[in-house]
């Protein structure tokens, strides 16, 4: 059987929205921990698996946080030049 692809998906785990979006594995983890309650956010026991619709209209109605949960090279121009 084919795995469906993370678009098809409802829900997602946290890997999951990690690489559909792009996101910061350390970030997000964080964003999760010390966020509220969220509208895309579901549990089940002691998982938390995100709405992907949802968490889709989230990012779009706050660029801020999309921009801070970025992973740093997808990010436009964001490249450190002369090393640290």
């Amino acid at each position: 059987m084919k795995k469906p692809d993370l678009l098809e998906k409802t829900y997602l785990n946290t890997r999951e929205a990690i690489e559909l979006f792009g996101l910061s594995a350390r970030k997000f983890s964080r964003f999760l921990k010390n966020g509220g309650r969220y509208d895309f956010l579901a549990f089940y026991h002691n998982r938390v698996l995100i709405l992907r619709a949802e968490f889709e209209k989230f990012l779009e109605n706050d660029p801020k946080a999309k921009e801070e949960l970025l992973c740093r090279e997808t990010r436009k121009g964001a490249t450190q030049s002369g090393g640290f």
